[in-house]
């Protein structure tokens, strides 16, 4: 709805001020320390910081999306639902997302805007059924929604959602390019313009490029991996990938050509972006960093970039193994340079269509069936407990052989260890004080509560045994 706000003129008469005193006065105090934080005429709410620990596909979840420490959620919504008649706006679907999102924890936001609209009539099919993107037609009427929409959640009290609490600061411009149905120049036009209208709305606004599929693909015809790769596609099915097929097997023409508009698409894109994206879906958990240096050989080093999407593992899976790449993907990614991570989805979300419902993608959400959670929900709420104020880090690997990272900051400094060698590895840790908690992740179903125990230093060091599953050391 539109409140349209006239400043008032220097003829405007007040009442006479009045003060309040007594039991009055106490009542006032209080309701006002209580109050949301509301914008007024002019006034910017307080934005939430730069999220790190986000989730894809939450739905109407957020509460539990907060209990397990993320701090940012996606949200899709298509220019269909913004705009489903031309000129008749309806915010019902986004408002209540943001509303949800902000009064349960004070989720950031993170909007992908899909430029689909049936009475546009842009609305093209794209891989695996799903909505593919095209240039609007009428590119006029797109950019007039988005700049509504901008307004109404930049939160500085103007046009604003009613009882908006902080403004919606990252709105990415399509979900993934393999599913961009119209050419790159016309994508780049989408982004030039829709970014325009967002900027013109909300100036400190944050537009994300549409994600890039495919990249560990990428990563090892460029050498980042080893030769050959084990890969899974979105049904689960494990294959061996060389590099040599994918320069030159028939098999993967639709890999090239993905690749080469990829590469186009970042190459050119320069300054209509402020962060990148890549999904990472994959069977290990050690080719973000890869993944990540291929996006940065394309665009680099100069912005930041995020992983809207991540989970695992593509095959092979078992609860326990999904946990330990819980940990493993944030942990490998941040300190690479990822700016945040998104896990796939706390739950497979019964609108989507059911050939994509049944895929391995689609299951490797933090719950099982009936909202019951998973080892990889509680590991997950274990790591963002003790990564969420410790931002900085540092990889302490001794070698290949053992991956030891060390995260700090205002709250001390909380290590973080595993070992991929099949007989393990044992860790002589040097330690400070006279012991070293450790905290293991949760694995088994159902189990809540991590396992953690006090290891005694002796001579100024630990020992610890590892394996693959990450330990916490404190």
């Amino acid at each position: 709805m539109r409140h349209d706000i006239h400043p008032a003129s220097s003829s405007t008469r007040y009442p006479a001020h009045r003060s309040v005193s007594g039991p009055g006065r106490f009542l006032l105090l209080l309701c006002l320390a209580w109050a949301p934080a509301l914008s007024l005429p002019g006034q910017s709410l307080p934005s939430l910081k730069i999220p790190r620990f986000g989730l894809h596909l939450v739905d109407k979840e957020e509460g539990l999306a907060a209990k397990c420490g993320a701090d940012a959620r996606r949200c899709f919504v298509s220019w269909n639902q913004l705009e489903p008649q031309q000129g008749t706006y309806d915010y019902s679907f986004l408002d209540r997302a943001v509303e949800a999102s902000h009064r349960h924890g004070n989720l950031n936001v993170v909007v992908t805007l899909q430029p689909v609209s049936q009475w546009d009539g842009n609305i093209v099919t794209g891989p695996g059924g799903l909505p593919g993107g095209a240039l609007p037609r009428n590119l006029a009427a797109w950019i007039e929604c988005v700049r509504r929409t901008a307004e109404r959640y930049d939160g500085d009290g103007i046009d604003d959602q009613p009882d908006l609490r902080h403004p919606v600061s990252y709105w990415q411009v399509g979900n993934e390019f393999y599913q961009w149905q119209d050419s790159v120049d016309n994508y780049l036009t989408l982004l030039e313009q829709t970014r325009k209208a967002i900027l013109s709305a909300h100036p400190s606004a944050k537009v994300i490029l549409i994600a890039i599929t495919g990249s560990e693909l990428m990563a090892l015809e460029a050498g980042l991996t080893p030769d050959p790769l084990d890969y899974a596609d979105v049904d689960g099915v494990k294959k061996k990938v060389y590099r040599q097929e994918l320069q030159t097997g028939n098999e993967y023409a639709r890999y090239r050509k993905n690749r080469d508009r990829s590469r186009d698409l970042l190459q050119r894109a320069g300054t209509g972006f402020d962060i990148a994206d890549f999904h990472s879906y994959t069977i290990a958990s050690d080719l973000v960093p890869a993944q990540l240096r291929w996006m940065r050989d394309q665009i680099g080093y100069r912005k930041p970039v995020w992983s809207l999407e991540c989970g695992g593992p593509m095959a092979d899976y078992t609860p326990a193994e999904q946990s330990r790449q819980v940990v493993k993907r944030y942990v490998l990614g941040f300190a690479s340079g990822v700016g945040a991570i998104f896990w796939g989805s706390l739950l497979t979300l019964p609108q989507w269509p059911q050939t994509f419902l049944d895929t391995a993608l689609m299951r490797r959400g933090l719950f099982f069936a009936a909202w019951k959670p998973k080892p990889a929900y509680h590991t997950y709420r274990l790591l963002t407990q003790k990564l969420a104020r410790r931002p900085a880090v540092q990889d302490e690997s001794p070698g290949p052989d053992c991956r030891l990272f060390r995260f700090h900051g205002n709250f001390g400094t909380c290590r973080i260890a595993w070992s991929e060698t099949p007989g393990g590895y044992r860790l002589h840790l040097p330690v400070e004080g006279p012991s070293v908690r450790l905290t293991r992740i949760v694995e088994l179903p159902g189990q809540v509560n991590p396992a953690s125990v006090e290891l005694p230093v002796v001579f100024g060091r630990v020992v610890i045994d590892l394996t693959s599953s990450p330990v916490f050391l404190e």
